[in-house]
Order: structure tokens, then C-alpha cells, then sequence
């Protein structure tokens, strides 16, 4: 009877100590995510994120770069200089390699379409 009360005991010490390790690792990582930047954020793996609280803060990251910086997608828009030439935008793919390109929800397409004068 000893000998059984004597293994369970160590059975379970090895299982604490093996599980003290991630624990720590998990407050590592909440604190080395904390410490980043918004930049740093934004290009941080979002496969890595060891919460959905996190995914939203690097996407949230992502969108204020990606919203700061012009860009198109298969060529779609240019524009043009006061001397005529026009100057093609580089392609999201590019300049956010392994990111996804942002969707419009239809509140935001709407509030622009509104603000917008097409039929002038």
C-alpha cells in the first residue's frame, strides 16, 4: 500500500512539473506580446497568437498599416501626376507578402458609395 501511495505521489509531481514549464511560457509570450510595438504587432504570426484577443490585436495592427499605405490589387488602380504620367500603385501582395487582403463590410461600401458624387 505504500509503495502505490509512493508512486501516485511521484506521478503526480511529474505531472506539475511538467506542466509548470508551459504555464511559464504562456506568461513569457503574453508579456513579450505586450511589449511589441503596433509595427512589430502587425508583422507578428498570426498562426502564433495564443489568444482570439491577440488575432484581433495584430489584424487591428495590420488594418492601421495597411489603411496608411496605398495599394491596389491585379493592377486595378493608378493614378495620375500634374505632368501627365501616370504612376501605378504596387500590388498589396507585395508590399503585405502572406497577408490577407481586407474585405469591406457592406456598411463601409455603403457609407462611401454615400459620400461619393457619381453621376456629376
Amino acid at each position: 500500500m505504500k509503495q502505490i501511495t509512493l508512486s501516485v505521489f511521484w506521478f503526480l509531481f511529474l505531472i506539475a512539473l511538467l506542466s509548470s514549464p508551459s504555464l511559464t511560457f504562456a506568461d513569457d509570450q503574453q508579456d513579450y506580446l505586450a511589449s511589441l510595438t503596433s509595427e512589430e504587432l502587425a508583422y507578428y504570426d498570426l498562426n502564433l497568437a495564443p489568444t482570439e484577443e491577440w488575432k484581433e490585436a495584430i489584424l487591428e495592427a495590420r488594418n492601421s498599416i495597411i489603411y496608411s499605405t496605398s495599394w491596389t490589387v491585379d493592377g486595378q488602380v493608378s493614378y495620375g501626376l500634374p505632368d501627365g504620367t501616370i504612376e501605378k500603385l504596387p500590388e498589396f501582395s507585395e508590399l503585405f507578402p502572406d497577408w490577407e487582403v481586407p474585405r469591406l463590410n457592406d456598411s463601409v461600401r455603403t457609407e462611401w458609395l454615400s459620400t461619393q458624387d457619381l453621376y456629376s
